[in-house]
């Protein structure tokens, strides 16, 4: 746009510049000796009662009339506007006038125009022998005009391109022409205008061309009244000073005003000098104009000179709606669109249209006082105390992915709130740790205040009860300092007594509270009794508010506060309850974000000049999942989490990364309301989560050649590909542009590979991208067709995937790049889940060939003889895996009721993998091989009747089935 904007004025510039009026240095001849040299000089002539009233010095009408030469006007207005003028002379020369101009929703006006000029009926006309004589003259123009809003509404441009003929007695011409119009309005109440008019070519009469008469002007137009003057929605004024130069005229320099007396009544006048001229009469005008609703009507008269004498005219004016009115969620989507550009003036012009339209658009009130607040905020009279406490280390949200809190979104927010108020305060209030705390968490404690980088930090009950001197021992290395005002040691480290915090022009004194009987017996020794003289020094005074951060009970702070005279706000640090309102004692406005870290609290408060607090406003922030974390603090969080967990299993967790502890493999469960991603440490007994606090998390695979875990977050409208190590830590989003519905590591865990579509598509292809992140890139995409089922031989030589490129769903070999891939399957039924031997020699897979209604067999493809042998009939097999032998199968089928079966290849024997005696009520589902102390076991996923899923494994032999997850929650494998 602004390229678009550069090109138009370059155009208006060059035709200024070659336009015919420089070859005869008109402007040069500031007295007019050389006039007369121009054709169509009606083009020059008024077009409304308004400009012939106000003369050259006129701002315009604020109507359609205001089209040839003020085109700028038009940006501004919100209707449709019609006008029509007739203007005439003494001696009978008449101009009519007609224009129209439609607004643009957020862009400004396109008009239309035409302008007759005849010469009327002269009665006693005589040529040159004296003869009777009748006047043919007519001259027209037929134009279009553009306007513009720029710069935030202070600068408004018109463009007009007309098409002109001039008929003189027998003659006829025709020419183009263009005009151009700024309007800058730096001020409410200040604008300033520059136009040139009548640029293009010369009139071409055939026989000769006659130059248009060019005109440049300049005016200034300044409203003395502030909208603080009590009569000024009665009486109201403003006064222009400008001046035109119009091609061979002299220079004319005018003053003008218009009075607006009472709702509907306009008075104006205005004198234009002409220099070289005497000082007389000519050049006065005066005129009045009415506008009552939509219609008005405007009369002038300029008394011109004593050779033409005096000129009327009058214009009829409508303003109608439009025809399809923009509705108030119209104009408020606009305003909300310049906000967002930081184009406040046309946001709060829009928004004040939303509310006339609809006086109960509750969002543009809303967006009106977020204006007011920026506007404030950019004075630094609006400023803000963000305030956060009683964490007590629930670092990572408790559990479900559903809840509140996290220290990682406790740090988005309060980032967000900073850049949003120049004048920003940051406390917390205490609490952050807990007396069971251990040295890692403190450590990590002391982490998040050095990124937060807090105004002031607090000691609460909870780190007193953990000791204080015990934060800086060797290991920890805490370096924040804590405000306790009532500590016997408050100037020992890690402890100051107060804190003076500054932001902008404000300061603020912080003090800081404990009971202690709140706290354990052993810290009790070292806090001293309330004491409000002693919380705040003398010197308190000298700064603009005074901060007391309380660790009590709420039925003490309530009697305590009252006590502290000195204090402005009190902040609860350790209080379960939250307060959506400040709660008020006496004077002062008591805060508290409640337990668990679940609301950041944000008091914004408003001064006045002299830095009077006017007032305040609470707003509690709720930590919901949908706040993007805060990836420095989030991962800091995540490890030192995971290392504590895992510490507390017994797991080492390097051993782990590496895949040395032998039982581990991932699962799904929904234990925490969510569906999250488990690893299963049967080792130890233990089941370590993946996913928490991730929201719903899926399709887990896992490589112990990379240490990580790839899995699909289904938390979006469009799942996303994600990867965690498996200690936790190091969580990554590798692709969030594509619907992933599917995940697979290559053997040697270098590469992810995993099918995606474009979301709300079905059509899958397959991509890969490397596990420790990179660019995505695509392996097989065949247009029309879906492709998906990856898996790879151990020795990550050759891929197999499925694919419907040929109608029915195939079965393909191909390297792990995609390159020159070959059908494994050709007939026409389709297959599916192809998966190599441990040993690469031979490939099982899915079909339904020899079956029908759906159900599928389960096939092996002999690489060695290229023979594809049926292992099951008429069976319907829902999964299956490989044992390390390469030739015995275990494999999900059934026809109500789903068993594990288990058969050798080379024998051809199959039998039930475990026998009964009693009634099977469930489905077994899902086998998957896993090795526990040098044992192969078979681990599945059991689906009851009612729903709900349990994880089992058991010998090939069929000995030994157990339970191995256990929670209360539905768990279940892949």
């Amino acid at each position: 746009m602004q390229n678009s904007n550069k090109a138009i004025f370059s155009i208006f510039l060059f035709a200024i510049m070659a336009n015919p009026v420089f070859s005869f240095d008109w402007f040069t001849s500031l007295r007019g000796e050389s006039s007369g040299r121009t054709a169509c000089t009606f083009l020059t002539m008024p077009v409304s009662a308004v400009e012939l009233a106000r003369g050259s010095s006129s701002p315009g009408a604020m109507d359609a009339t205001d089209l040839p030469l003020y085109s700028a006007n038009a940006a501004v207005s919100d209707r449709n506007n019609f006008a029509a003028t007739h203007t005439e002379w003494l001696m009978g020369l008449r101009k009519e006038y007609l224009g129209a101009f439609f607004p643009i929703l957020d862009f400004g006006a396109l008009g239309f125009y035409s302008q007759l000029f005849t010469p009327g009926k002269f009665e006693h006309a005589r040529d040159i022998d004296e003869q009777p004589s009748e006047i043919s003259y007519v001259e027209a123009s037929f134009g279009l005009s553009l306007s513009k809003i720029f710069l935030d509404g202070k600068l408004n441009a018109g463009v007009v391109f007309s098409y002109i003929e001039s008929h003189p007695a027998d003659e006829s011409g025709r020419a183009w022409a263009g005009s151009l119009d700024m309007l800058y309005r730096p001020f409410d109440r200040l604008s300033s205008r520059l136009y040139f008019a009548n640029l293009g070519s010369a009139v071409d009469y055939g026989f000769k061309a006659e130059p248009l008469p060019f005109r440049a002007g300049f005016s200034l137009n300044v409203r003395p009244l502030s909208s603080k003057v009590p009569f000024k929605s009665f009486l109201d004024f403003d006064i222009g000073a400008g001046i035109i130069k119009t091609a061979d005229e002299p220079l004319t320099a005018g003053i003008s005003t218009e009075i607006k007396t009472g709702k509907y009544l306009m008075l104006r006048g205005g004198y234009d000098y002409a220099l070289g001229r005497e000082l007389s009469a000519s050049g006065l005008g005066l005129g009045a104009g009415i506008q009552i609703g939509k219609y008005g009507f405007d009369a002038g008269w300029r008394n011109l000179s004593a050779e033409l004498g005096p000129v009327w005219a009058a214009t009829l004016k409508i303003k109608l709606e439009e025809i399809l009115p923009k509705t108030s969620d119209d104009f408020y989507n606009t305003a909300l669109q310049h906000y967002s550009k930081k184009r406040f003036a046309l946001c709060e012009y829009y928004a004040q249209k939303a509310l006339k339209a609809d006086p109960n658009n509750w969002k543009a009130w809303a967006l009106l006082s977020q204006l007011k607040s920026d506007r404030l905020r950019s004075k630094n009279l609006e400023i803000s105390l963000v305030y956060t406490g009683n964490i007590s280390d629930q670092f990572l949200p408790p559990q479900s992915g559903l809840t509140l809190g996290g220290l990682a979104r406790h740090a988005t927010i309060i980032k967000s709130l900073r850049q949003k108020f120049p004048v920003c305060f940051s406390i917390e209030a205490g609490n952050l740790i807990s007396k069971f705390a251990i040295p890692p968490r403190v450590k990590l404690a002391d982490y998040y205040y050095q990124q937060m980088q807090f105004s002031a930090t607090a000691g609460g009950n909870g780190e007193a009860d953990y000791g204080f001197r015990r934060m800086i021992e060797k290991g920890t290395d805490f370096k924040q300092k804590l405000i306790c005002t009532n500590h016997l040691e408050s100037t020992k480290s890690p402890l100051i007594s107060h804190q003076i915090i500054a932001s902008g022009d404000y300061n603020m004194f912080v003090a800081s509270y404990i009971n202690d009987s709140i706290t354990g017996e052993s810290s009790r020794k070292s806090l001293e009794k309330f004491n409000p003289d002693e919380l705040f020094p003398a010197r308190a005074q000298e700064y603009d508010l005074r901060v007391l951060i309380m660790h009590d009970t709420w039925e003490n702070i309530k009697t305590k506060a009252a006590m502290v005279k000195e204090a402005d706000i009190i902040i609860c640090g350790n209080l379960v309850q939250h307060f959506p309102a400040p709660m008020k004692i006496g004077s002062k406005l008591v805060l508290s974000a409640g337990k668990k870290g679940e609301y950041v609290g944000n008091l914004v408060l408003r001064f006045d000049e002299k830095k009077k607090l006017v007032s305040a406003k609470n707003q509690l922030i709720p930590v919901v999942p949908e706040i993007t974390p805060d990836s420095a603090i989030q991962q800091a969080v995540e490890l030192i989490t995971a290392r504590m967990e895992l510490a507390a299993l017994g797991i080492d967790e390097q051993m782990l990364i590496k895949g040395s502890i032998e039982g581990t493999f991932p699962f799904n469960s929904d234990r925490d309301s969510v569906n999250g991603v488990f690893l299963k440490i049967a080792d130890k007994n233990a089941e370590f989560p993946l996913t928490r606090g991730q929201g719903n998390c899926s399709f887990p695979s896992i490589s112990f050649a990379s240490g990580k875990l790839a899995y699909v977050n289904t938390s979006g409208q469009c799942p996303r590909l994600e990867t965690v190590s498996l200690n936790g830590t190091a969580r990554r989003i590798l692709h969030d542009s594509l619907y992933i519905k599917e995940t697979g590591f290559s053997a040697d865990g270098v590469w992810i590979y995993y099918a995606g579509s474009q979301c709300g598509d079905t059509v899958t292809d397959i991509y890969r991208v490397k596990a420790v992140g990179g660019t995505p890139l695509p392996v097989i995409n065949w247009e029309n067709s879906t492709e998906h089922s990856v898996n790879f031989s151990s020795d990550n030589a050759y891929m197999l995937f499925c694919s419907n490129r040929n109608g029915s769903f195939q079965v393909y070999i191909t390297n792990p790049g995609g390159e020159k891939p070959l059908l494994v399957t050709d007939s026409s039924a389709n297959h599916f889940s192809p998966r190599f031997s441990p040993d690469g020699t031979r490939i099982a897979y899915l079909s339904d060939r020899s079956n029908f209604g759906g159900r599928l067999d389960l096939w092996i493809y002999d690489r060695s003889t290229a023979k594809h042998i049926q292992i099951t009939e008429n069976s319907d097999v829902k999964g299956y895996c490989w044992l390390s032998d390469s030739r015995t199968m275990v494999y999900s089928s059934g026809v109500n009721i789903f068993d594990l079966n288990i058969t050798d290849i080379d024998l051809q024997r199959y039998r039930k993998l475990a026998v009964r005696d009693t009634i099977k009520t469930y489905n077994e589902m899902n086998p998957a091989l896993v090795v526990y102390k040098g044992i192969e076991k078979i681990v599945y996923t059991r689906e009851y009747e009612s729903g709900e899923k349990e994880i089992y494994w058991i010998n090939p032999d069929g000995t030994e089935e157990t339970r191995i997850v256990n929670s209360n929650g539905n768990d279940w494998v892949r």
